[in-house]
């Protein structure tokens, strides 16, 4: 007996090869305007690469044609790069990159191949953390090994689950003990206008736990952008088995104005605000990108003595993940370090609500994201 099998079409033939290559949430569309195409970010360490490597694939089926790619963040559009038609994929004229248009966005339909909402993420964060308060010893140290879990199960939804496991600690007694890190639940809103609206409720870092909110507000083709951030947290932290906590009883907020200047490639961030122990102040970031390494300096002052430091983001995993298993097994993108002149433990502190929030790969301006694009490409 003859089995017969419909040939594949070339959107099937593409897709096939964007999800064996590892890419999740893949949809593939030949409209009136072109290919276009959805594919989940994460498969390379870098923004940059995971568009470059999506243009391989589809230009290799549709060499003449202009295509469009959506970058997607637990199942979420952030940015688009289109392609014009008939061009090659070395060529640096040949894309436009800007956020990602969510009207648009939604208008596809269709089921996609790999859905990202069947993977699990087991990240495992190196943290590093270095204090000078000790005229006995230079720097005493604090290492611990922080796997965390993920997992998102519709768009804009993550869970997050994370075990501090310490290595080496000469921080006092509470470091000695294996203990939760980030516990969180967090839902991102994509609202229209380029607004994001992201509440986040559960245990953070800088021993807090609690209630976050954050809006974002993004501009196409503008150096600017701003958002707002409100936090209602206690205290949180477990030692021996016991989790001790206090009431919640303090709200942080703050308000950020940030710029990018693509000349150099540098961001620059103002925000002013009330932090945790009260103390309402300033603090202005300023931080470069080279290439791949995220290197800046900030200043703060909320009253008491000024404070300043430095931090970095570091390429850490290696460029290529191969997700091809429903537990994805790797390390961070890149390791995140902040430096404080002053060891303030007290004044001008706030928290992150992600194991994963770094300079480098956050938030990025579309604008860098091309510089790097082309730069790459000279």
């Amino acid at each position: 007996m003859f089995k017969f099998v419909a040939a594949q079409t070339s959107e099937e033939e593409v897709a096939l090869k964007l999800s064996q290559t590892g890419f999740e949430n893949v949809r593939v569309f030949n409209t009136e305007s072109g290919i276009v195409c959805t594919i989940e970010r994460g498969l390379n360490r870098s923004i940059k690469e995971d568009f470059k490597q999506s243009l391989s694939i589809l230009k290799s089926i549709f060499p003449a044609n202009k295509l469009k790619v959506y970058l997607l963040e637990h199942g979420q559009a952030i940015y688009e790069l289109t392609s014009k038609e008939g061009e090659n994929i070395d060529s640096n004229a040949e894309y436009n990159i800007k956020y990602a248009n969510l009207k648009e966005f939604k208008n596809l339909k269709g089921k996609a191949i790999r859905p990202s909402n069947k993977e699990i993420s087991l990240v495992f964060y190196p943290q590093l953390t270095l204090q000078n308060m000790s005229i006995e010893k230079l720097y005493e140290v604090q290492f611990n090994l922080a796997p965390a879990l993920s997992y998102s199960a519709w768009p804009g939804m993550e869970v997050v689950g994370q075990l501090i496991i310490p290595l080496v600690n000469d921080f006092g007694f509470t470091g000695d003990y294996i203990r939760p890190g980030y516990l969180t639940f967090s839902q991102q809103i994509a609202l229209p206008g380029l607004n994001f609206v992201k509440f986040t409720v559960g245990n953070f870092n800088t021993n807090r736990y609690g209630g976050d909110l954050i809006w974002r507000k993004y501009f196409n083709g503008s150096p600017w952008r701003i958002s707002a951030r409100v936090s209602y947290t206690g205290r949180s932290m477990v030692y021996d088995g016991y989790w001790n906590h206090t009431p919640l009883n303090q709200i942080s907020w703050n308000l950020n104005v940030g710029y990018y200047l693509p000349i150099y490639q540098i961001q620059a961030d103002l925000q002013v605000g009330q932090f945790l122990a009260g103390d309402k102040g300033v603090q202005f970031d300023v931080y470069r990108h080279f290439g791949e390494v995220t290197i800046g300096f900030y200043a703060n002052y909320s009253g008491y003595k000024p404070n300043g430091g430095f931090h970095f983001a570091l390429p850490l995993d290696p460029f290529k993940r191969k997700h091809r298993h429903n537990i994805r097994l790797m390390l961070p993108s890149y390791f995140n370090m902040e430096y404080s002149a002053m060891n303030s433990f007290t004044y001008c502190r706030n928290f992150k609500t992600s194991p994963n929030e770094n300079r480098s790969e956050s938030d990025l301006y579309p604008q860098l994201i091309g510089y790097q694009l082309n730069f790459n490409k000279k």
